[in-house]
C-alpha cells in the first residue's frame, strides 16, 4: 500500500475531458489543491484522537512500526519558548539510547491548528527514544522527552471480524484476524459490544484471537467492534476500531414454553405456546451433533402427531439441537434456542391406562401396564384421587417397576382417580406424561349397601 504522505500533486492524473473544459478546471484545481493538502498531512485527526491522553511534548508515535512521527502544536511552545505560528524557528533531534543524535527536518502542517512535524523511518523497539526541540537560532533546549516507542504504536484494527452463535455455551463467540505485523503475538485486544438499551461493555483479551461474549439480553440488536494495543506492563495507546458487526441476541426456549420430547424413542415432538409466541412466520430446524459440519434440517408438521407443532426422527448416538426462527406480527425477528439434548433425557411417556377394581372392605385395587415397555423398569408413577369432584387432589407416589396399588376408601364417597408416568430421572430423564382419563367409582355406604359402579370418563384433566 502506498504511503499517502508520499503522493504528490504531480502524480495525480486528470481525465482528458476535464482538461478541455476551461471553467470547471478552476474548481478541479481547487479540489486538487485541497486533496494534496490532506494527503500530505502527517498527523491526522484520528492520530490526534488516539493520542489525546498523551500530555508530554513533543508527542511521538509509530504508525504500524514503519515510521516515527513526532509533533507539537504551535501553541504548546509559545509564550517566549519559541517562534509564532508559521515561524519555523525550531530544530528537532532524536537519539536512541547509546546512539548519536540525528536531526530530523521539521515541516509545518497548517489547518485548524498548526503543527510542527518530524517524520523518519528509524524504528527501534525496546530502546528508549530521546527527542529534543531546540531554538534554531540559539540552540537552546526548549523541550526534551524520553519515550518507550512500543507504547506509542498505532496498530490498525483487526479484520475479518465474525460473530458466531455457539450452541454448546448458549453464547456468541467473536473471532478476528490480527493485524498483519510480525509482532502480532505481542498484541492485546479490546472487544466492545452494546445495544440501544445498554451501555457499552468491553472485554480485554491477550494472546488470543477470539472471545466468548457474556450472556446477552434476548432479542436485541447488538454492535461489536475490536481494537488493538501493545501488550505490556505499562499502559499503551489503543489503535483505531475495526469495522462493526451486528448480531441479534438469542432468547431461551423456556420463555415460550418451547419443549421437545419423545414418547416412543423413535420420533421427537416439539411444541411451544403459540399465544405467547405471537408469530406471523416461523421456521424450526434441528441438527445432530455439535460440530461445524453438522447440518441444520427443517422440522416439519406431521398429521400423524396432531399434538406436535413439528416432528423429526430421534437418534441415540449423538446430541440434538433445535432452534426456532421467528418473525413476530409486528415484524420483529428473533431466535429461540433449545440447548443440546440426548434422546434419553427428553422422554415423556404416553399416559398409562388405569384399571380400577373394588375389593371387599372399601378397598380399591389399581393396576396398569407400562406405556413404554422398553424402559418399564425406569418409569415411576403418580396416582391422584379426589372426593370433591376434582376441586382438590391427594397424590400417591409409586416406585419404579410397580404396576399395582391398593387404596382404602372412605365410606359413601365418590372417588375420581387418575395416573401418570414419568422417567426415574437417573439414566432416563424427561417429563411427566399427561394424566390418564378419569376413572370414577363410589365406595360402599355405612349401612352395608355396596355400589359397584366403576367407569372411565372421557376427561384427560
Amino acid at each position: 500500500m502506498q504511503n499517502i504522505s508520499s503522493v504528490h500533486c504531480g502524480d495525480l492524473k486528470m481525465p482528458g475531458d476535464i482538461k478541455r473544459r476551461h471553467q470547471p478546471a478552476v474548481t478541479c484545481c481547487l479540489l486538487l489543491t485541497l486533496l494534496c493538502s490532506v494527503l500530505k498531512a502527517k498527523v491526522t485527526e484520528e492520530d490526534l484522537i488516539l493520542l489525546s491522553g498523551d500530555i508530554g511534548v513533543p508527542h511521538c508515535f509509530s504508525r504500524q512500526l514503519e515510521t516515527v512521527v513526532c509533533y507539537w502544536a504551535a501553541e504548546e511552545l509559545q509564550g517566549g519558548d519559541g517562534g509564532g505560528v508559521g515561524d519555523v524557528s525550531y530544530s528537532f533531534y532524536y537519539a536512541y539510547d547509546r546512539e548519536a543524535e540525528e536531526e530530523c527536518e521539521i515541516t509545518v502542517q497548517a489547518g485548524l491548528r498548526t503543527f510542527y512535524v518530524c517524520e523518519h523511518d528509524d524504528v527501534i523497539l525496546f530502546n528508549d527514544l530521546n527527542v529534543y526541540v531546540r531554538d534554531k537560532a540559539t540552540n537552546r533546549l526548549l523541550r526534551s522527552r524520553k519515550l518507550e516507542l512500543e507504547l506509542f504504536v498505532i496498530i490498525p484494527g483487526p479484520y475479518n471480524l465474525h460473530v458466531v452463535w455457539e450452541e454448546d455455551s448458549d453464547r456468541f463467540r467473536v473471532t478476528w484476524k490480527p493485524p498483519e505485523l510480525d509482532v502480532s503475538f505481542m498484541f492485546k485486544y479490546e472487544v466492545q459490544f452494546w445495544s440501544h438499551e445498554e451501555e457499552r461493555q468491553s472485554v480485554v483479551v491477550r494472546d488470543v484471537k477470539e472471545v466468548l461474549l457474556p450472556q446477552l439480553k434476548p432479542f436485541l440488536l447488538y454492535h461489536v467492534r475490536v481494537r488493538t494495543s501493545w501488550d505490556g506492563e505499562k499502559p499503551s495507546i489503543w489503535g483505531p476500531w475495526s469495522e462493526e458487526v451486528t448480531l441479534t441476541s438469542v432468547a431461551s426456549a423456556e420463555t415460550i414454553g418451547f419443549r421437545c420430547f419423545t414418547s416412543d424413542l423413535a420420533q421427537v415432538c416439539c411444541r411451544w405456546e403459540e399465544e405467547v409466541l405471537d408469530a406471523s412466520y416461523l421456521e424450526v430446524h434441528y441438527k445432530y451433533g455439535q460440530d461445524s459440519a453438522s447440518t441444520w434440517r427443517p422440522c416439519q408438521y406431521s398429521a400423524q402427531h396432531k399434538d406436535c407443532h413439528c416432528v423429526f426422527p430421534a437418534r441415540n448416538d449423538s446430541s440434538t439441537s433445535v432452534k426456532l426462527n421467528v418473525t413476530s406480527v409486528v415484524g420483529k425477528c428473533g431466535l429461540y434456542y433449545n440447548s443440546p439434548f440426548w434422546i434419553n433425557h427428553i422422554v415423556k411417556p404416553p399416559a398409562p391406562e388405569l384399571h380400577v377394581h373394588q375389593l371387599p372392605g372399601n378397598t380399591l385395587a389399581l393396576n396398569w401396564s407400562s406405556p413404554m415397555p422398553g424402559i418399564r423398569t425406569q418409569l415411576i408413577y403418580q396416582i391422584r384421587f379426589s372426593t370433591d369432584k376434582g376441586k382438590s387432589w391427594t397424590t400417591v407416589q409409586v416406585p419404579s417397576g410397580a404396576h399395582a396399588k391398593e387404596i382404602s376408601m372412605v365410606s359413601d364417597k365418590t372417588y375420581i382417580l387418575q395416573i401418570r408416568a414419568g422417567p426415574d430421572q437417573e439414566e432416563i430423564q424427561g417429563f411427566w406424561s399427561e394424566w390418564s382419563a378419569r376413572v370414577t367409582t363410589k365406595s360402599s355406604s355405612s349401612s352395608g349397601e355396596e355400589h359397584h359402579r366403576t367407569f372411565v370418563g372421557s376427561s384427560l384433566m
